[in-house]
């Protein structure tokens, strides 16, 4: 069950000339969100207001306050179900559900012992 989520609202340099896409920065704010820190663990990000037009702080509120009430003492293996449940908490704010989706696709990987590329269907050559 997930016991817990928190959000780690980071800073880290990046080379100013580094392009994500077609031609979007890479803009240096990230937030970092963990589902069920102290045992499994899971982690995903979201991106900041130039790149995705959210900006970090309203992330953490709506992850915190929001999404975080409906997902504690959920099973995290769940993925088609939570992510229901995140799409009906929330309209839009795509990034603050994809850094929770990852987290949650992180944790399947770790309970199955696959790396989450494998669980998506494997490499793609």
């Amino acid at each position: 069950k997930i016991t817990e989520i928190g959000t780690i609202p980071i800073t880290m340099p990046i080379n100013p000339g580094e392009q994500l896409g077609a031609g979007a920065v890479i803009i240096p704010n990230h937030l970092f969100s963990g589902q069920d820190l102290h045992r499994l663990g899971g982690w995903g990000r979201s991106l900041t207001p130039q790149w995705s037009g959210e900006c970090q702080t309203a992330v953490v509120v709506l992850i915190e306050e929001y999404l975080a009430s409906v997902l504690v003492g959920e099973d995290p293996t769940g993925l088609e179900y939570l992510v229901g449940l995140i799409s009906k908490t929330v309209a839009n704010n795509p990034f603050p559900r994809s850094g929770l989706e990852m987290a949650l696709w992180d944790i399947v990987g770790k309970v199955a012992g696959l790396p989450v590329y494998q669980l998506l269907g494997g490499t793609i050559r």
